[in-house]
C-alpha cells in the first residue's frame, strides 16, 4: 500500500502449524524469525520520525498488533506538508473518532475506494461498490492489493456481509488473484510483497507461496532492514511489511487485529 501504506510478503507456511515444518522452511524456525524480526525493530526504531507517513501508519498497526514497544507508535512529528495532509485524509487508522477528509483530486480511484471502506460506519458504502471493487481487481498491480484493503476494511467495520455469495466470491477471487502475484514477484517485487501482505490481513495465510520463506531470509540486510530491489535508499515501507510476516511466522497463534483502531466496536 504506497499510498496509504500499508500492506507484506508471502510466507506462513506449514510453519503456523507444526515447529518441523518450520523448521524446514526456515531454518531455527519461529525463534530465528523472532530474532530477525528484533533485528528489524531496532533498525526501524530511531528512524519512526524519518519514514513517510505510509510507513508510519502500517508500523502502528504491526505495533499493536503484536504488543511492540511504544517508540514505534504513529507520531505527525517530522512529517512533509504533503504527508500531513496525507495523514488526516487516513486519520481513522490513528485516531478512531475521525472524521472524514476529501483525498486530493489527483488520488486515483483505488484511493477513494480505501477511504470508502475506512469511514463506511459513517457514510454508508455505495450500491455499486463490489462492483467497482472487482473491476479496481481486475487491473492489478495496486489497484488489486487495494481492492484487499478496502475490503477487509470494510468487513473490519461491518458494513458487508462477509457471508453473503457476493462478497465471498469477491474476497476468494481477489485472494486468488495476489496469492498469483505473490508467486510470480516474489518478496522482491513491492507489489508481490504487498500482495503477500494483504494476504496475511485478510486471513488467507494458506496461499502464500512456500518459497517466499526463503526469498525473504536472504532479503534482510546486515542492518536489520529490508529492500525489495537492489536499492541504496531506506526501505521503510519494504521493512515494516516484511517485519509483520516475520511475526506472524513466529507468533502464529496471534489473533486477528484490524488495521483500524475501534473497528467492530458498537456504534454510538
Amino acid at each position: 500500500m504506497r499510498w496509504a501504506g500499508c500492506c507484506v510478503a508471502g510466507l506462513l507456511l506449514a510453519c503456523c502449524a507444526a515447529a518441523s515444518a518450520a523448521d524446514e522452511a526456515w531454518p531455527g524456525g519461529p525463534r530465528v524469525c523472532e530474532q530477525a524480526a528484533q533485528r528489524a525493530v531496532d533498525w526501524l526504531a530511531p528512524r519512526v520520525n524519518e519514514m513517510p507517513v505510509g510507513a508510519r501508519l502500517l508500523l502502528d498497526f504491526v505495533r499493536r498488533k503484536f504488543a511492540l514497544p511504544d517508540n514505534l507508535a504513529f507520531s505527525l512529528e517530522g512529517l512533509s506538508p504533503g504527508d500531513r495532509k496525507l495523514a488526516a485524509v487516513y486519520a481513522r487508522l490513528y485516531t478512531p473518532h475521525a472524521e472524514a477528509t476529501p483525498p486530493p483530486r489527483e488520488a486515483p480511484e483505488f484511493i477513494r475506494n480505501d477511504l470508502r471502506a475506512l469511514y463506511c460506519r459513517e457514510r454508508p458504502l455505495p450500491a455499486d461498490f463490489a462492483p467497482a471493487l472487482r473491476r479496481q481487481m481486475a487491473r492489478g498491480g495496486y489497484a488489486l492489493t487495494h481492492a484487499a484493503l478496502a475490503c477487509q476494511w470494510a468487513r473490519d467495520n461491518g458494513c458487508i456481509d462477509p457471508e453473503s455469495p457476493l462478497w465471498r466470491r469477491l474476497s476468494d477471487d481477489i485472494a486468488g488473484a495476489m496469492a498469483g502475484v505473490a508467486r510470480e514477484k516474489g518478496v522482491r517485487d513491492e507489489v508481490g510483497l504487498e500482495a503477500a501482505a494483504f494476504l496475511c490481513y485478510m486471513g488467507r495465510k494458506a496461499l502464500l507461496p512456500e518459497e517466499a520463506a526463503r526469498e525473504l531470509r536472504g532479503a534482510q540486510r546486515a542492518s536489520g532492514a529490508f529492500h525489495s530491489h537492489a536499492s541504496a535508499e531506506p526501505g521503510f515501507h519494504d521493512t515494516v511489511l516484511c517485519l509483520w510476516i516475520l511475526l506472524e511466522i513466529a507468533r502464529p497463534d496471534t489473533p486477528h487485529v484490524s488495521m483500524i483502531p475501534g473497528a467492530g466496536a458498537p456504534r454510538e
